[in-house]
């Protein structure tokens, strides 16, 4: 579907049957008090969110952990693909399809 995007699913709302927004940078969540960075290039718990960047330093995605790892080899994450639809494969395999060079892992903070 087209009503939402990686950032949004990672960011917003895992839920794919209520979740209508195109969210074009995360930015704004993990600079929040909701979210805390926990490392660069390391430990993955489930249900942290990490964002993949660039060689330039950009985000490019936006994925949410589905089995803890210590690096992008063993971590395992569930991920919208644009406007097309939910995957689910190692960090390490997203990392090559985004041209990804390093990702930060944040955790959601309790209110």
């Amino acid at each position: 579907t087209k009503k939402y995007n990686c950032h949004s699913y990672a960011w917003i709302s895992t839920n794919y049957n209520s979740n209508i927004y195109w969210l074009n940078s995360p930015v704004q969540f993990y600079n929040s008090s909701s979210f805390q960075l926990r490392n660069n290039n390391g430990l993955a718990k489930v249900n942290d969110i990490i964002i993949i960047k660039n060689s330039s330093g950009n985000v490019v995605h936006s994925v949410v952990v589905t089995v803890e790892g210590s690096n992008m080899g063993s971590i395992r994450v569930r991920s919208k693909l644009g406007a097309n639809g939910l995957y689910s494969t190692s960090l390490y395999d997203m990392m090559l399809l985004y041209s990804g060079n390093m990702y930060s892992v944040y955790k959601h903070m309790p209110c």
